[in-house]
């Protein structure tokens, strides 16, 4: 779970309260990449991907289900088995949006940072399923990077980080912002390789 705790923690203070990350291009995603162990975030990726192997196989030995629908929706991805009991993800919003207080370094706020999110893509992880990517409010800033139904709660959580503001009060904490979307199915791997790749900050609303 270590690994896990790390790859979920990709410097988000970092990037809301420094004036140097105000957007994210090529070259900022090369350096990155040059100062990351970028061997090692490809061997977590492959130890990730022959644990959830492993565990697709442990979970048919067990009669388990490895994604749980209700109502033709799609509500639990199997996490782990331990001692014989299966271990499911499911959404979880804890509403941090409204008591973060982004607006005091958005453009106009008091800080005077006037952050956006400029070209920072941020990694998205769901259970239930992905953003509705032609929604009005992303403005075609999602790409999503598998192909699965959308889900409200995944374009909820998307709108909370990126939403344009058409609605004032639907805005984003980085409203330019741009969203690569991934069922948590296998997260750790896909964690692995959007770090490898100069990832550096990504939501996961489940557990």
């Amino acid at each position: 779970m270590l690994y896990k705790f790390y790859l979920n923690n990709f410097l988000l203070l970092v990037i809301l309260f420094s004036n140097i990350c105000r957007s994210q291009n090529l070259v900022d995603r090369a350096y990155i990449k040059s100062q990351s162990n970028v061997n090692l975030l490809k061997q977590l990726e492959k130890k990730f991907d022959k644990k959830n192997s492993r565990l697709k196989k442990q979970a048919e030995a067990y009669g388990y289900k490895t994604r749980v629908y209700l109502n033709g929706g799609l509500k639990m991805t199997l996490e782990e088995i331990i001692g014989g009991v299966p271990i499911y993800n499911a959404d979880d919003n804890s509403k941090a949006a409204a008591s973060s207080k982004v607006d005091k370094i958005w453009y106009g706020g008091d800080s005077g940072l006037n952050l956006t999110g400029k070209d920072i893509i941020i990694g998205h992880w769901e259970t239930s399923g992905l953003p509705l990517a032609n929604h009005v409010e992303f403005d075609k800033r999602i790409l999503l990077k598998e192909s699965m139904q959308s889900s409200s709660h995944a374009t909820h959580t998307a709108g909370t980080m990126i939403a344009k503001g058409i609605e004032s009060e639907a805005r984003g904490m980085a409203s330019k912002a741009k969203i690569h979307a991934r069922n948590s199915e296998n997260d750790e791997s896909e964690m692995a390789s959007f770090a490898s790749e100069g990832g550096i900050l990504s939501n996961h609303s489940y557990g």
